[in-house]
């Protein structure tokens, strides 16, 4: 690749005009045709790959420059009048010299004109008067023309040779010729005078004009010298505009209140890696008929099924390692036929074994990063391991595996669908994003560590583009910034960073300016993150040439504290660029017509949907909450997660599950007729031989599973209590084995141990009906714990309004961490477990942080501090879990309509009304599920009027617009 920039980003070699730099015509020009021209030039460079360094940038300056002398030009001959006649000669005043005029004049007289040593005294002298290199050139043209002209004098006022042009004036006597008179007069005085120190003067005068005539006569007497080499022309001004660079001017200190001084780099930070190995370029030939020889593979797997051959693994492993080298370097429809080739190979797959042997290839544990191509290989192997996963064809043995492998590098979405891709690029993307946090770790060896990460961004734009890929970028800046990394310094850490943000648009063009937005709200409210490390963040965001918005003033302090980062961050967001589009005009969370029809048929169904008892009640605030789940999906660009959950919806309002039940043990079916057991049992009497037979027969009745009450008595007291230490551990493992879900026996168990001792044996059995352990606890305790143990399993064959209401609360706060995670702005991933007053605080956390980054002059509904005030009292007048997730989301509806309103402000008045109308009703409410069900049904008119429906045949867009 060429390294001059003309020839790199425009095709035009050095040395060229600058007319044909800007890709002018010969001929006379206008100041439009320039400007069309620079236009045209800058797109070119702004499109180039490499449009991010700094040579673009110089190119650019330069550009810009001679636009700028050539509109200069354009002009002077557009003023000057017809040429039809000779011009008058007229005389006009001269122009004086400023002290700067002066210097540079003595240096070109000095320095023998233009040269390279003169051209570095008057860059020196530029920078100490703070005149920049096109200042420089046109005083330099002005002088010339000024000395060309005569129209230089010393009693003209001051003023600069830059503001006249040159005119004709009568020619002034040299000052040689001034000399030589002034001397022939005092000589006439000295010649005339009669004085002895006249005649003394005079000798000497002669004596020296008699030694210089000797000197001019040898001179005139030696050989002569030879000619002098000759000199080059002197420059013309294209070629001074070409070669001259501007100077660098002194770093001044900023003596300013508020004012941070940036961190600044020898050069642009960006992070550089080398190009794919030779390896990678051999293993793209040799997948180029990879899909043939799978499709062998497939065949032969059609025959030895569960018992392949040595050859097959070996083949199979060899082709997935060379993929696994280059997919990114291939063509989509190659890397689809592999993709495709590869799966068919797994589907006649049964054997458990078998399956494992063929996902051995494809690894995705963080090991692997350490190998050159680790990143490469891991991303393919993420990528089809989710195809595999998500195709129905796949056997189960082979799917369920391939789940059990992703789990914890790919979140389980990944594999249902890529976000508006394949399943492929979801998962490989997926897997991507989280690699980037391992990766973001210092490194001793400076170059294998821009390696791997080069191959990060390969991988990531082969299987994302546009806002997906800004999207990705922007997760791994908030990696680097929250990892380990030294940034205040030149190195790894902050080329890392110049890359990642060199990839994001911050202007108002951005296809999905509010990802940028959010994760700029997440970093200066995360008081985790040092305050250094947002210097330099924002230093960088100071270099940048396209964010043009970011001023100076919005670089932070590293030592801030947590209110002045507030109030920058308060700053840097009114200062943002609004987008453009639809948010522009009037914002709102764009969405497709029909799918916006499907939600608001959805809210009308539930609406309409009966609820009079708590447990009904609860189901539908669940509902309600799965719906806002499904427009914050909408909001983020995930119509297919919004799609999926509005069916689950619409299938629950069709036919509603049965909660009462969930999660409940069935129990076990009385086996004969009470009383049958303990007939024969008693008659057995003594003989112990016979009491065994008897419980062997009990033991076979094919629906054994619980007994009567008076079967059930006899048959716990043997199991408790025998004398017959065979018969007592027989009846024991018949009841583990037989009876451990009947009700009425465990009921039995119960009562029988409220008395009398607790043997170890008795205890084991406990302990393999409950799947509880007691060995910690000895005496009264040990009794205590095996009852509660023996009343939590009877709680579980029951079924009450209890249960329901507990399944959906656990359902409530699931949806409630689901909405904080389709929600963006957030905090480190949730606890598995998390109760639903847990999780809808966490969730309106969220919602704070957003309304912390959203600035009015009239705060609606009123400010974040009345706001937190109120959230405050709420917490302190619950009692209960209940009540206190509805408190939680009392502040949630506040701070969503905040958030809406600042996004859309024409709703301001309608969404006044919904939440006076939602309070009104949550004050009427005769319990906390009722309250719980209102506020949810208000969040959800926040969002109707929040929509915004795009045009028929317009399409979902790409990503949200809103939150």
């Amino acid at each position: 690749m060429s390294r001059v920039p003309s020839m790199r980003f425009l095709g035009v070699p050095e040395g060229s005009t600058p007319r044909r730099l800007l890709g002018l015509p010969d001929g006379p020009l206008d100041v439009a045709a320039i400007d069309e021209a620079l236009d045209r030039q800058r797109d070119r460079i702004r499109r180039h790959p490499a449009a991010g360094e700094r040579d673009a940038a110089r190119l650019l300056r330069l550009l810009e420059q001679i636009a700028e002398e050539l509109r200069a030009a354009a002009l002077r001959e557009e003023a000057q009048p017809a040429r039809s006649a000779p011009p008058t000669v007229r005389t006009a005043p001269g122009v004086a010299l400023t002290e700067f005029d002066r210097e540079v004049l003595a240096t070109l007289v000095t320095m023998g004109g233009w040269n390279h040593e003169s051209r570095t005294r008057l860059l020196a002298i530029a920078a100490k008067h703070g005149v920049g290199g096109k200042g420089l050139q046109t005083v330099l043209l002005g002088l010339a023309g000024a000395l060309k002209s005569g129209a230089i004098r010393a009693q003209d006022r001051p003023q600069s040779a830059i503001a006249r042009s040159g005119v004709w004036t009568r020619a002034e006597p040299s000052r040689l010729t001034v000399a030589f008179e002034q001397l022939d007069e005092a000589l006439s005085r000295e010649v005339r005078g009669d004085t002895p120190g006249s005649l003394l003067r005079l000798l000497l005068v002669f004596v020296g004009v008699a030694v210089a005539a000797a000197y001019f006569l040898v001179v005139a007497l030696s050989p002569s010298p030879p000619p002098p080499a000759p000199q080059p022309p002197p420059p013309s001004p294209e070629e001074i505009a070409r070669t001259v660079e501007p100077p660098t001017a002194p770093v001044v200190p900023v003596e300013r209140a508020g004012f941070v001084t940036p961190m600044r780099w020898p050069s642009p930070p960006f992070l550089k890696g080398a190009e794919p190995t030779d390896e990678s370029r051999a293993a793209v030939r040799d997948v180029a008929n990879a899909a043939s020889e799978l499709a062998t593979l497939a065949r032969k797997m059609q025959l030895e099924a569960n018992r392949p051959s040595d050859q097959t693994f070996q083949r199979w492993d060899a082709i997935q390692e060379s993929y696994a080298k280059c997919w990114p370097l291939l063509d989509p429809v190659t890397r689809v036929a592999g993709i495709e080739a590869s799966v068919a190979v797994l589907r006649p797959i049964q054997s458990d074994d078998v399956a494992a042997r063929f996902l051995a290839a494809w690894r995705v544990d963080t090991v692997i990063l350490d190998q050159p191509f680790g990143v490469w290989g891991g991303a393919w192997s993420a990528g089809m391991l989710a195809e595999v996963a998500a195709r129905p064809s796949s056997p189960d043995s082979v799917a369920a595996q391939a789940i059990d492998k992703l789990e914890s590098m790919v979140p389980r979405r990944a594999l249902l669908k890529g976000r508006g891709t394949s399943v492929f690029d979801g998962a490989a993307g997926a897997w991507l994003d989280r690699a980037a946090t391992f990766l973001a770790v210092p490194s001793n060896d400076a170059t294998a560590f821009a390696n791997r990460w080069e191959r990060w961004f390969d991988a990531q734009a082969a299987v994302r583009k546009g806002p997906g890929l800004e999207g990705a970028y922007i997760d791994a800046m908030g990696a680097v910034l929250g990892g380990s990394l030294a940034l205040a310094e030149a190195g790894s850490g902050s080329e890392l960073l110049g890359r990642l943000l060199a990839g994001v648009d911050w202007t108002e063009r951005s296809a999905d300016q509010r990802r940028a937005r959010d994760a700029m709200t997440i970093w200066f409210t995360d008081r985790n993150l040092a305050a250094s490390r947002l210097w330099v963040l924002t230093s960088m965001l100071d270099l940048s040439y396209e964010a043009a918005w970011f001023v100076p003033d919005f670089v932070s302090d590293p030592n801030a504290d947590p209110e002045t980062r507030s109030k920058l961050l308060e700053r840097i967001m009114a200062a943002w660029p609004m987008p453009k589009g639809v948010s522009a005009v009037g914002g709102g969370v764009v969405v497709d017509k029909k799918s916006l029809d499907r939600w608001r048929a959805t809210l009308k169904r539930i609406d309409e949907a009966p609820g009079s008892a708590p447990v009904d009640r609860l189901r539908l605030a669940l509902l309600y909450g799965r719906l806002n789940m499904a427009a914050q999906a909408f909001a983020t660009g995930e119509a297919d997660v919004a799609d999926a959950e509005l069916a689950d919806i619409e299938s629950e309002l069709t036919t509603p599950r049965e909660r009462r039940g969930v999660g409940s043990l069935t129990p076990g079916r009385t086996s004969g007729v009470d009383g049958e057991f303990a007939t024969e049992y008693e008659a057995a009497g003594r003989n112990e031989t016979k009491r065994v037979e008897v419980l062997r027969t009990l033991r076979s009745r094919p629906t054994a599973g619980d007994l009567g009450p008076r079967d059930a008595q006899l048959f716990v007291e043997e199991a408790l209590r025998s004398s017959s230490t065979d018969v007592r551990s027989l009846a024991q493992d018949i009841l583990v084995d037989r009876f451990a879900s009947g009700p009425t026996v465990l009921l039995e168990v119960l009562d029988q141990l409220a008395t009398g001792s607790l043997p170890e044996s008795v205890v084991g059995m406990i302990e393999e009906i409950t799947s509880e352990k007691f060995d910690d606890a000895r005496g009264d305790e040990r009794v205590r714990r095996v009852r509660l143990a023996l009343v939590r399993r009877l709680l579980e064959f029951e079924t009450s309004d209890a249960r329901a209401i507990d399944s959906l609360s656990r359902d409530l706060a699931a949806s409630y961490i689901e909405r904080g995670r389709l929600f963006r702005v957030g905090f480190e991933e949730p606890p598995p477990e998390l109760s639903a007053e847990a999780a809808a605080a966490r969730l309106a956390d969220q919602w704070r942080v957003k309304a912390g980054s959203i600035f009015l002059a009239d705060p609606f509904p009123a400010t974040l501090d009345e706001l937190d005030r109120r959230r405050t009292v709420r917490r302190r007048l619950v009692e209960g879990a209940v009540q206190a997730c509805a408190a939680e989301l009392g502040s949630l509806i506040e701070l969503v309509a905040a958030v809406a309103v600042a996004d859309r402000p024409s709703m301001r008045q309608q969404a006044a009304t919904v939440l006076q109308d939602c309070f009104d009703r949550r004050a009427k409410a005769s319990s906390a599920i009722d309250q719980i069900l209102e506020l949810e049904r208000g969040i959800a008119r926040i969002y109707d009027l929040w929509f915004e429906p795009t045009e028929p045949g317009a399409g979902t867009p790409e990503q949200g617009n809103a939150v």
